[in-house]
């Protein structure tokens, strides 16, 4: 079960390859416009290394370094919050002033390798580390709504589908537009602090509720279950399910190429209960089963 977990994290290039990176992006996108297939950026590592490592450095690695003093910083009594989130949030570090090691990767778009480029990366921030472990509680059914995590940087902002059970499928959608609860005062900038840290939506307009659709030719393959390009959502206020603030918005994505990926079928290969051995014998046999089915009154 350690091994199986649904990671999001915000990551950024080194400076000085960014026109290159840029350049790559723009022949991508031309090409997306022109044939209507989307390219996604992809990313590896050049040496072996695990997720754990990849976002947190691996044990070892001094991380949080003491940056260089700097001059004092005016007084921001009277500065609107939006500026004073951009001057101490952590979302606008540069790369020089972020306390990760760097990782070496070779990135590309699309399925073209052959186009790829060497550079380095820093993690900025973990969004989401969350393990995909569950109780017996959660055996009967999936939820009543699929739910996606909404994360967002300051231009655009992207759904992942959070997947729940066996069998699931993985999903990352760009959106139109930013959502925007339409809060009063300083909520709206508060809102859009949160979805940089990532917050989770429900979507009850799918009609098949957070159970997946499945392939009639592939009972391990999930099908999409987003049909439509534009969808009232349930927003929290906070990254947990349920806390914070409950909000309406609207998400959109009309754009041809804004579903950048789908997976419906690696995640369930070789599935089986020996896979859950905290809630499974060898056997794919209850743990639980002699307190659950007792002979005693």
């Amino acid at each position: 079960p350690s091994l199986r977990y649904h990671a999001i994290g915000r990551f950024m290039f080194n400076n000085l390859h960014i026109v290159k990176i840029l350049e790559m992006a723009d022949r991508a996108n031309q090409l997306e416009i022109k044939d209507g297939i989307a390219r996604p950026l992809k990313i590896k590592t050049v040496n072996k290394m695990t997720v754990f490592e990849l976002m947190t450095g691996g044990d070892g690695v001094q991380v949080n370094k003491p940056l260089p003093v700097r001059p004092s910083r005016p007084s921001l009594d009277n500065v609107p919050l939006n500026k004073k989130l951009a001057e101490y949030g952590d979302a606008f570090l540069e790369y020089d002033d972020i306390a990760m090691p760097e990782v070496p990767v070779v990135i590309h778009f699309g399925d073209n390798e052959e186009d790829s480029f060497k550079t380095q990366i820093k993690i900025k921030r973990i969004i989401r580390y969350h393990h995909l472990t569950r109780d017996h509680v959660d055996e009967k059914d999936y939820p009543p709504s699929q739910e996606y995590f909404l994360y967002a940087d300051s231009n655009n902002a992207y759904l992942s589908h959070c997947p729940n059970r066996y069998p699931d499928f993985q999903q990352q959608i760009c959106l139109d537009e930013m959502p925007n609860p339409h809060l009063e005062g300083d909520g709206n900038d508060l809102y859009q602090e949160a979805l940089r840290r990532g917050v989770v939506i429900y979507l009850p307009q799918v009609e098949n509720g957070g159970r997946p659709v499945m392939s009639r030719k592939n009972p391990e393959k999930c099908r999409d279950p987003i049909k439509d390009h534009l969808y009232d959502a349930v927003s929290w206020s906070d990254q947990g399910a349920f806390t914070g603030d409950m909000h309406s918005i609207s998400i959109k994505f009309f754009s041809q190429t804004g579903k950048r990926w789908f997976s419906g079928d690696k995640m369930n290969v070789g599935y089986s209960r020996s896979c859950e051995p905290h809630l499974f014998t060898e056997a794919g046999d209850r743990r639980d089963y002699d307190e659950l089915y007792s002979d005693e009154d």
